[in-house]
């Protein structure tokens, strides 16, 4: 369909061939009607009341309204808009009916019929999306148009109508439906006890999730998608067929490090086992998160498997890779180099080789033959310890815990004086420690000749604090220098690290502030007060509805002796670009559609934030809590983009803050807790070309993560401040 006309409110038109037409005659049409402009509005205010949402505008907002509806009338039969159409406007039907059809081999499908005082294109003008039916006069036709533009503006200036819109959209048309379905059917395997991944595929095709773009393309092999999803899975999966997942330790295998060749994935801490030739154990982490995480990312690889099984299958394709890999095994010298030029005999694009390589960086040729062989045979058996009376591993995580605080205070932690608060910082293992290691910052000039000297990439980058470049060396250089004298790394007296993470994946970092008084700490830091005999208990981030449990365990050990709660996370933008701050005002978790607004005090020094950023932009607004990083798709991102106004999506925030709330209410935390949120982007996932599949520099990251880190300290060294002159 042609652009929306600019005539005149109310123009009338008589039938013409198609829409496009009827938008093009409409100003010549409505010159010779002169229609009744009051008779017009009093007809529009009526029909405006009769529908759900727009009956929740208030008089003002529909008196404004219908001054930029256009009318239309369309005859028996006509076409309004086609399949595939990027026209946006959003119509509303004065008299007659309509019908959604699609065209499929079968012949042509009717979807729904819609009838007067109801609308229809709606989901274009929210999800800036093509048109997914045709639309076509059942009988001849009136209805007035919205532009998508001026529909978008009132979703975002009436929040009465967006959140009916919202509840229109998930209940009556269930647009989500197809997450539902996929979890629906996960819950139904944990339960039962056992799940096939081949199973699922077809409810994991339906979501389209937006890091998989091309999953329903079988010409084009997804290698984003797919580098993504191998990167967090077990070394070992192209030869693995059964998983056992366990949420606990077996009694009989307490120790399975001990019995079984690890499997670890390169960009996830899964905790996996060979337990024998195509079976592994994996020891998951509460919640359903990390399961879901483990099957939505082997469903990425069953669906790109079979593209690659598709581009092989011929005999003698297969035969000249057989034959390739057993010339690698008895003539390893030169694989390599024999690696890269078989590639381009097989039938994959310059991109796709290119792809392949990032995803398998070595030994490519083998992995797609077993990815090829393997034909998506992945059969999960789920375990779940009821009724269980021993120790936990996040009990034995927090015993540790108890016995550092002892170490450092000469208190239990549960025996705590009120003079000695505790600061949870919910974060990275390197930003805080690094800010308050006085032995780091003392060797800050060697640092930075060594990047020179070596030519690092870091070094090459003009960074607005020295600082930042002294931090994103430090990991290689001390990398290198403990490997040419092991042990010689030190950290601060008052700084314990407990890297031993019970299986929870979660290290810890605890800091006395008594012990670093006075001793070298980062030059953006106030301070540390003298009197001060408080601890920083910085923890690595947590995954997913594991954060509960944490949480939940931290807030009981420590009670009514903490001092704040901080969380600083990276998270994906629905807007902005990476490097990016967003402040959350409230966390939306996307299961339940849960609202839980946020007393962010990192509202109250936004202005000190900015001065510690170059050109780095702070976004306000809610976050939504996804279930996982494939559980989002376009339409969903744009949903809660424009329905509820979210900057952003993570995954941690909605456990953290309804531990801390049910902790206030039961009277086991005060009341006032000071709590700051800070998040910085690391990818943009609406964007293919930013997401997380395509990583992030440390030019990028390093900058926002280490102002968020100093803001956090500065707050919590200003608090210690105050509370010692009290």
């Amino acid at each position: 369909m042609g652009r929306t006309s600019k005539d005149t409110a109310f123009s009338k038109n008589t039938g013409s061939s198609s829409a496009s037409n009827q938008r093009g005659n409409s100003k010549n049409a409505g010159k010779n009607d002169k229609p009744d402009r009051r008779q017009g509005n009093d007809a529009a205010i009526e029909l405006l009341e009769g529908v759900i949402p727009f009956r929740f505008l208030s008089s003002s907002e529909k008196k404004k309204l219908i001054k930029d509806l256009r009318e239309y009338t369309f005859r028996k039969g006509e076409t309004i808009y086609s399949k595939g159409d990027s026209e946006d406007s959003m119509f509303l039907i004065k008299k007659g009916a309509v019908e959604t059809i699609d065209y499929k081999a079968a012949g042509t499908v009717r979807i729904n019929v819609i009838t007067s005082g109801h609308y229809f294109g709606e989901r274009s003008a929210i999800f800036n999306q093509k048109r997914i039916y045709t639309v076509r006069a059942l009988s001849d036709v009136q209805c007035y148009t919205i532009t998508g533009r001026n529909f978008r503006k009132l979703i975002h200036s009436s929040k009465a109508f967006s959140k009916a819109m919202s509840t229109i959209l998930k209940n009556k048309q269930g647009i989500f439906a197809a997450f539902e379905r996929f979890k629906s059917e996960v819950l139904q395997g944990i339960n039962k006890g056992s799940m096939e991944i081949k199973d699922l595929i077809p409810f994991y095709r339906e979501m389209e999730p937006a890091l998989h773009t091309d999953i329903n393309n079988s010409e084009v092999i997804d290698t984003l998608a797919l580098d993504y999803a191998i990167k967090r899975l077990p070394g070992n999966v192209t030869e693995n067929f059964i998983y056992v997942l366990i949420d606990e330790l077996y009694e009989h295998i307490p120790e399975p490090w001990k019995l079984f060749d690890p499997a670890p994935a390169l960009a996830r801490r899964r905790r996996c086992w060979k337990m024998m030739p195509g079976q592994t154990m994996m020891l998951y982490r509460p919640g359903i998160t990390d399961l879901l995480d483990l099957i939505t990312c082997l469903c990425v690889l069953t669906v790109e498997a079979e593209k690659i099984k598709a581009r092989l299958s011929e005999h003698r394709i297969l035969l000249a890779i057989k034959n390739h890999l057993s010339k690698n095994q008895f003539s390893p010298k030169g694989k390599e180099k024999r690696d890269s030029e078989f590639l381009k005999t097989l039938p994959f694009s310059g991109s796709e080789i290119a792809g392949l390589k990032t995803a398998w960086p070595e030994d490519t040729v083998k992995y797609l033959y077993q990815a090829a062989m393997h034909s998506g045979i992945f059969h999960l058996v789920i375990k779940r310890q009821l009724e269980l009376y021993n120790t936990r591993r996040s009990e034995m995580w927090l015993t540790q815990i108890g016995d550092a605080v002892r170490e450092l205070t000469g208190f239990k932690a549960n025996e705590l004086p009120p003079h000695i608060k505790v600061h949870i910082i919910s974060s990275n293992t390197h930003s805080v420690i690094n800010c308050l290691n006085s032995s780091l910052l003392e060797r800050m000039e060697e640092i930075i000749a060594w990047g020179e000297k070596n030519r690092h990439p870091v070094a090459k980058k003009k960074w607005h604090n020295r600082h930042d470049m002294l931090y994103a060396l430090s990991r290689d250089f001390l990398d290198e220098e403990d490997e040419k004298n092991p042990g010689s790394i030190k950290i601060s007296d008052g700084i314990i690290k407990l890297d031993r993470t019970v299986s929870t994946g979660i290290r810890v970092q605890i800091f006395s502030l008594c012990k670093l008084v006075n001793k070298n700490i980062d030059p953006g830091l106030p301070e540390i007060p003298e009197r001060s005999q408080s601890l920083i208990l910085n923890i690595d981030y947590a995954f997913g509805e594991q954060a509960s449990e944490i949480m939940r365990n931290l807030l009981l050990q420590f009670g009514k002796n903490l001092g704040s709660i901080n969380i600083l996370g990276k998270a994906g933008a629905l807007l902005g670009k990476r490097g990016d701050i967003l402040l959350p005002d409230a966390f939306i978790g996307q299961s339940e559609d849960l609202f839980l607004p946020v007393e962010n005090r990192a509202f109250k020094t936004i202005n000190r934030l900015q001065n510690r950023l170059a050109e780095t932009k702070i976004y306000r607004g809610p976050m939504l809590t996804v279930d996982g990083t494939l559980f989002q798709n376009s339409m969903m991102l744009s949903f809660y983009r424009h329905i509820w106004d979210c900057i952003g999506l993570e995954m941690e925030g909605v456990y953290y803050l309804r531990q801390i709330i049910e902790a206030r209410q039961h009277g086991l935390i005060a009341d006032n807790i000071p709590m700051n949120f800070y998040y910085y982007v690391s990818d943009l996932p609406a964007s293919p070309k930013n997401q997380l599949s395509t990583g992030m520099n440390a030019f990028e990251g390093i900058p926002p993560l280490y102002a968020v880190t100093r803001e956090v300290l500065t707050d919590i060294f200003t608090m210690e401040s105050v509370f010692n002159k009290n």
